[in-house]
């Protein structure tokens, strides 16, 4: 192989690689979306487990996040409840997931309902711009998820 060939071949890879890099960090970031999304869905989907086994109202405390692109104070951008052995558990969002709207405390009633639908959306910042996602749970305490 002479030398022009591979700097051809040099720059045919570089150019694959700056056209895929975007994308690759793109779908990371859907992919920290989704996890996040679903982990918060499992946390009220636990609440509403402990508050009809326990027969006691169970509240998960939700805390919004700072309009991008200011990052979080700590106690911002995260969840909390309180387990069935009675530990305070929080959870954060993991960098660049941002909680932006909640119905803010989720309260679940012994009989597993709400007193009024719960939403809570939450967003993270691409190249195509802002994309959301959303946790509703409704008034009967069935939580699902919107894409």
């Amino acid at each position: 192989m002479t030398l022009p060939e591979f700097l051809v071949v040099v720059t045919i890879i570089a150019m694959a690689v700056l056209v895929a890099v975007p994308t690759i960090t793109d779908t990371i970031r859907s992919a920290r979306l989704r996890s996040a999304t679903r982990s918060l869905e499992a946390t009220f989907r636990a609440a509403r487990i402990i508050a009809v086994t326990q027969r006691m109202d169970t509240q998960v405390e939700v805390r919004t996040g700072p309009a991008w692109p200011t990052p979080p104070a700590p106690t911002e951008n995260q969840y909390e409840f309180t387990d069935l052995r009675g530990l305070p558990r929080i959870e954060r969002m993991p960098p660049g997931i941002r909680i932006v709207s909640s119905s803010s405390p989720i309260v679940f009633r012994p009989n597993g309902t709400l007193d009024a639908e719960a939403v809570t959306v939450l967003e993270v910042q691409t190249r195509q711009g802002l994309t959301t996602w959303e946790v509703r749970t409704s008034r009967m305490g069935v939580t699902r998820v919107i894409d």
